[in-house]
Formats: structure tokens, C-alpha cells, sequence
């Protein structure tokens, strides 16, 4: 049947805003003619379902052909022209997939057989397999591998994590460290500096004469260095006037 055909017996096609009609491929058994209607209205599309659903149609010679009429399985159109030239119309024959698969195709693996040892190794895995899964054939399947390429990839993540963590914690413990050190050099050195400036001040405090004080030992004149806050204490006498005095006092040699 062709399109002119199919088009004058359907007629009048409700309003529709794409329309492509596929011929049979006689070469395949058994051969179809398809056509494609997009409705612009959904009430349009049950009532062509109810009117040509089981159909017969008739072409020019006679041969009849009931008619199927379902929902296409993809919805979209085609555009009207395409936005731009598809670059791969017919180099199917220098695609690499496609050099490879003739390959492959033209010259394929030898098989070797295996050797009986390797044959009662393989018997073995599989009843080991049999009796781990209580009797049942262990299965995979893409989802499974899937899900356990996920739980490696979580574990390995976790695992890089944990590492992480466990560098900045030393690290941290390092800088604290540093830290403490630091604090101890800069507290022994104030130490250091406090008792030096003591040790000076005490030695001032104490070599440092404030006041003179003159004893008679025996007819001898000794003359003794006493700190300024000894001097009311002991009743010591201010400098020059103790000085005056021991010279008074001195014999002549």
C-alpha cells in the first residue's frame, strides 16, 4: 500500500500537526507498512483509534491487510529540518567501533580447551558457591554490581576521610605542642630576667652604705658600713657628721 493510498481511505485525517508514512521492508518476514499521525487534540486520537482500530484496508491489487492502530512508543516528532547537518551519515565504515567489530567478526577467538585440572578447580568454586548461598546458583546482576561499586566507592571515601581527620589531629597536636614550648621558653626567660633583677637589687640594697657607724675596740677606731634602714636602729649618725667625727677622733700616725 502506498501513502496516496492510505491517505485517500482515511480521509478526512482530523487535525494533525506531523504525518510520515514507512513502506514494507519486503526483506524481512513478516513486512509491515506503519505510518505515524500526530493528533493536535487528544479527543481526536480515540476517536481514529475507535474508527481504524481493526480495520481492513485494500490496496490497488486487492490484498487485504487489517489495520493497528496503538500508541507510538516514543512520543516526540522529529523537527521539520534539522538545525544542523548530521557529520555521520555514512561513515559507518570508517567507525574504529566498527573496524573492531569486523574484526573480531571475520577472525574470532580460537577456543582451547581446559585442561582436566582446571576443570575440577572451576567444580569445586561452583559447590563451594552452591553451599555459601544454601543450594542457590550465586547471581549477579548490573544493579548488583553497581550497588557494590558504590559501597567500595563509600568505603574508600569514609576511608580517605578518617585519614584526613586523623593528619589534621596530629597536626594540631604539633602546633599545640610548639605552642606549649614556646610559652615555657618565654616563662623560663622572664624567670631568668626576674631573678637577675632581683639578685641586682639585692646587691645595691646591701653594698650600698647609707650610714657610717664608729665603735673604739680595744683603743682602736673601727669603722663599720650600715644600710640606710639600720641607721635608727642601731643609732648610727648621717655621713659627714660620722666622718667629722672619726676624724676627730683618729690619732695621727
Amino acid at each position: 500500500m502506498t501513502e496516496d493510498e492510505l491517505r485517500d481511505q482515511i480521509s478526512p485525517i482530523p487535525d494533525h500537526e506531523y504525518f510520515s508514512f514507512c513502506s514494507a521492508d519486503m526483506s524481512w518476514e513478516p513486512a509491515f507498512t506503519r505510518a505515524y499521525i500526530a493528533f493536535r487534540h487528544a479527543e481526536d486520537v480515540f476517536f481514529f483509534r475507535d474508527k481504524f482500530d481493526g480495520y481492513v484496508f485494500v490496496d490497488s491489487k486487492g490484498n487485504e491487510s487489517p489495520a493497528l492502530v496503538e500508541f507510538a512508543p516514543f512520543q516526540r516528532i522529529p523537527r521539520s529540518k534539522p538545525k544542523y547537518p548530521n557529520n555521520k551519515v555514512n561513515t559507518l565504515e570508517s567507525d574504529p567501533d566498527y573496524e573492531t567489530f569486523l574484526k573480531e567478526f571475520e577472525n574470532p577467538p580460537t577456543f582451547v580447551p581446559q585442561t582436566l585440572e582446571v576443570t575440577l578447580i572451576e567444580i569445586e568454586r561452583r559447590q563451594r558457591e552452591l553451599e555459601a548461598n544454601h543450594g542457590a546458583p550465586k547471581q549477579t546482576t548490573p544493579l548488583i554490581e553497581y550497588i557494590k561499586k558504590r559501597k567500595e566507592e563509600r568505603k574508600m571515601a569514609r576511608e580517605r576521610e578518617k585519614e584526613m581527620r586523623r593528619r589534621r589531629e596530629e597536626e594540631r597536636k604539633k602546633r599545640l605542642d610548639e605552642d606549649r614550648q614556646r610559652e615555657d621558653e618565654k616563662k623560663r626567660l622572664r624567670q631568668e630576667k626576674s631573678a637577675e633583677k632581683k639578685k641586682r637589687d639585692d646587691s645595691k640594697k646591701f653594698e650600698a652604705p647609707g650610714s657610717v657607724k664608729v665603735s673604739i675596740d680595744g683603743g682602736r677606731r673601727r669603722c663599720y658600713s650600715l644600710p640606710w634602714c639600720t641607721r635608727r636602729a642601731t643609732g648610727s649618725r648621717p655621713m659627714h657628721q660620722a666622718e667629722g667625727y672619726w676624724r676627730s677622733w683618729m690619732p695621727a700616725e
